[in-house]
């Protein structure tokens, strides 16, 4: 009789142990942050960004590989930086919202007079997104509320990667030339081959032996060659 009191007493333990885990399941699954993806769409569809701040707005148009400045001259973007930062606009889910009073706004720094960035983007002349950046609640993250709406939700996102300023957007190495074989000035005559750059006098003469100062002649020609904008 013991023996059976025990077993059944076991039986019943477990129930009450499957019972419970099952209860706990269930529950997390009810509260799992639903998935709400930040940009409505798939990020290579997209053609046209706007980035407003408290020292101008940015515009950039285009497409992935292919970014340019209509308000700088439609000089050329840094197309890695945009396509970069584009995937990981697709990949951000805001999940549960960390507040949602008006004072929030405020204090976050995504109000609609008082944000830090304001960001919308387009497929062609669809807005597919819309939302404040605000401040940083710990590293690499930020306060971001979409437009119009009241929840403020905490993202794996910076500030510092919208840039509100065209020339912070602009392509450093647009007059570089990485590939270039020769180079000639009134005064020099460089010349790329299997052990690096010689120089060969003055510009038409014929090819001579490596410069004496060969460290400096590959100086020259990496500074000619990897130019970079700063303004």
């Amino acid at each position: 009789m013991t023996n059976r009191m025990t077993v059944l007493t076991g039986v019943l333990v477990l129930q009450l142990v499957l019972a419970a885990g099952l209860y706990w399941r269930n529950q997390t699954a009810a509260t799992a942050p639903p998935a709400s993806p930040l940009v409505a769409g798939p990020t290579a569809a997209i053609t046209r960004i706007l980035v407003e701040g408290n020292d101008g707005k940015a515009e950039l148009a285009g497409g992935p590989g292919a970014w340019r400045l209509p308000n700088l001259d439609n000089l050329p973007a840094s197309a890695a930086t945009v396509d970069a930062l584009l995937s990981k606009l697709g990949a951000v889910d805001t999940g549960w919202p960390v507040t949602t009073t008006a004072s929030s706004h405020v204090r976050f720094e995504v109000a609609e007079d008082n944000f830090q960035r304001r960001v919308r983007v387009y497929d062609d002349e669809k807005l597919v997104a819309d939302f404040l950046l605000g401040t940083s609640p710990g590293f690499r993250k930020v306060h971001l509320r979409r437009e119009g709406e009241p929840e403020v939700y905490a993202v794996e996102l910076s500030s510092f990667e919208f840039p509100s300023a065209d020339a912070d957007w602009l392509d450093k190495g647009l007059v570089s030339h990485p590939e270039a074989t020769t180079i000639q000035t009134p005064d020099l005559d460089l010349e790329r081959g299997e052990e690096g750059w010689v120089l060969r006098g003055q510009a038409g003469s014929e090819s001579t032996t490596a410069a004496e100062d060969k460290e400096q002649v590959t100086g020259i020609a990496d500074a000619i060659t990897g130019l970079q904008v700063t303004g």
